[in-house]
């Protein structure tokens, strides 16, 4: 019985010191509660809005830009491309642009 009530005093008693590891170190220790209460909670952040620039319009050149042309389009619904224009996805829509110019002939899926 007494061991066990001193066992229990002396948990009690070094319960905050040997819950913070860097006590020793000069460091603040701060516990659930008081970060809670300083205010970092509950705060939303905004996302920033991401908007899609306008379609390409037709007769447009697609120099110097990041596209990819896009091969074995049977699985979109679409006809295979032929003569000399292939399907490019760019900003997420289809355009129908010939192969050699890089021209937008149409735009096939917005």
């Amino acid at each position: 019985m007494r061991c066990t009530l001193a066992t229990l005093l002396l948990a009690l008693s070094a319960g905050p010191a040997l819950a913070c590891t860097t006590a020793g170190t000069g460091a603040k220790c701060v516990t659930v509660d008081e970060g809670l209460r300083g205010g970092g909670a509950g705060h939303w952040q905004r996302a920033p809005i991401i908007t899609t620039p306008p379609p390409l319009a037709v007769g447009v050149r697609l120099d110097g830009r990041d596209f990819n042309a896009l091969v074995g389009t049977a699985y979109l619904g679409l006809p295979p491309a032929r003569d000399g224009w292939v399907y490019v996805r760019l900003d997420d829509r289809i355009y129908r642009v010939d192969f050699r110019t890089r021209e937008v002939l149409a735009l096939v899926r917005d």
